[in-house]
């Protein structure tokens, strides 16, 4: 499934780069595609439960790296945001290993704490237990006292704990102006919060606080822009931010090279593509009117020159590949398998729908890639890892009992 998926987004990547770029990106993501076979291999053949110990330590050196970039400015700018790590000849998003990082990190965190989660277990704040368990070195919080098996003391939830890791480093992703980054990040977060069987006080409280929050800002970006008053400083977002959702919401604008520009000319390729398509590789719109034909608006380009079927059966293999990412999940042979496998899940969903409101004008543009379709060399590899680390769970997963009879074993441990 994985093969016949990065195939098809090789394809597309050639026909809707080409114009503009000739073989440059085809070029390059075929050597992307290649060295992610390597890694996908080797992974595969790698027990996971052995990754279990650096996760704490690449979600430390992804911290430190952000930081670093937040506030020395070590950071390449391109299209006004300064995301970009150079090391030599390689430059990449340090936000999107913070994706898979996150996965890593909550994971094991949530593995190690299951009980402590479920039962209302608090955390010790001293910096030796927080970091390590003496079974098993993984990350955990560990606290002296005991309830249920496990040891308490009074203090943070330790669902806190993870939180305010997930939170930091998403704010540290925000600084970098990768608001579609940073909302990837909070998502997977509340998806694994979710499946970890935590009490559901704290889940939904961080509904709670979250989707009012989300519709708080909302509401204040829709009373500035109607006061017309919208100033980047204003609502705290950069200008091409701002830009984007004045964009969004002003439907009647035509202005040539605006993001509103794009967003109409991404439903015009939709409706000219029909049910079948003008033919691989005959797309108009991706010459002159979608400047990001071959990364945030490259599923119009599949409409225009497949057709909406095409496309629709493009989103029913993403949708088989995280519904058999669900299954191994269910079948993992420990927590830690399930949960990372979930997470991984949840972030290739996540990209998907996101990148399909924003072609369809249901959300202001958001720069959100379409996972194995659109050109990316740091995004791609990080796909192919997690890839790798699903096979490695799915070779030791059993699969001997039925879906339905693993989700209610999960459900009632």
């Amino acid at each position: 499934l994985v093969l016949v998926i990065s195939a098809l987004g090789a394809a597309m990547i050639f026909s809707a780069s080409y114009p503009k770029e000739g073989m440059d990106n085809i070029t390059k993501t075929l050597g992307f595609t290649l060295a992610g076979y390597v890694i996908v291999f080797v992974l595969y053949n790698i027990d996971y439960t052995h990754i279990r110990k650096f996760c704490w330590i690449v979600m430390l050196a992804t911290m430190i790296i952000l930081v670093l970039m937040a506030f020395t400015g070590i950071g390449e700018e391109k299209g006004g945001a300064g995301r970009w790590l150079r090391i030599g000849p390689i430059s990449f998003q340090p936000s999107e290993i913070c994706k898979l990082a996150i996965i890593m990190f909550l994971s094991s965190f949530f593995a190690s704490n299951d009980e402590l989660l479920r039962y209302n277990g608090y955390a010790n704040t001293r910096f030796s237990t927080w970091l390590f368990r003496a079974s098993n070195r993984t990350f955990a919080v560990v606290a002296p006292g005991t309830r249920r098996g496990i040891r308490y003391k009074k203090g943070l939830p330790a669902a806190l704990y993870a939180f305010l890791v997930c939170t930091v480093a998403a704010a540290l992703v925000l600084k970098q102006s990768h608001l579609s980054g940073t909302i990837i990040i909070l998502l997977i977060s509340y998806v694994m919060f979710l499946i970890s069987g935590i009490q559901k006080k704290y889940v939904m409280a961080v509904t709670v606080v979250g989707g009012a929050g989300a519709v708080g800002a909302m509401a204040y970006i829709l009373w500035v822009y109607r006061k017309a008053q919208a100033v980047a400083g204003v609502v705290g977002l950069k200008g091409y931010q701002m830009g984007r959702i004045q964009n969004w919401l002003d439907k009647e604008s035509e202005l040539p090279g605006t993001d509103r520009w794009q967003i109409n000319h991404s439903l015009y390729a939709i409706a000219e593509g029909g049910l079948f398509g003008r033919g691989y590789s005959n797309s108009v719109q991706k010459y002159a009117n979608l400047s990001q034909a071959d990364t945030d608006f490259v599923f119009a380009v599949v409409c225009e020159e497949l057709g909406v079927v095409f496309g629709v059966i493009v989103l029913l293999l993403m949708f088989m590949l995280v519904f058999r990412g669900i299954y191994i999940a269910l079948h993992a042979k420990n927590l830690f398998g399930t949960y990372l496998v979930g997470g991984i899940m949840a972030h290739i969903a996540i990209q998907t729908i996101l990148h399909v409101l924003v072609v369809t004008d249901m959300i202001p543009t958001t720069g959100t890639t379409l996972p194995f379709f659109s050109y990316g060399g740091s995004s791609l590899l990080i796909l192919y890892v997690e890839m790798g680390l699903v096979m490695s769970v799915s070779r030791q997963a059993d699969c001997s009992k039925s879906f339905l009879y693993s989700a209610l074993r999960r459900r009632s441990a």
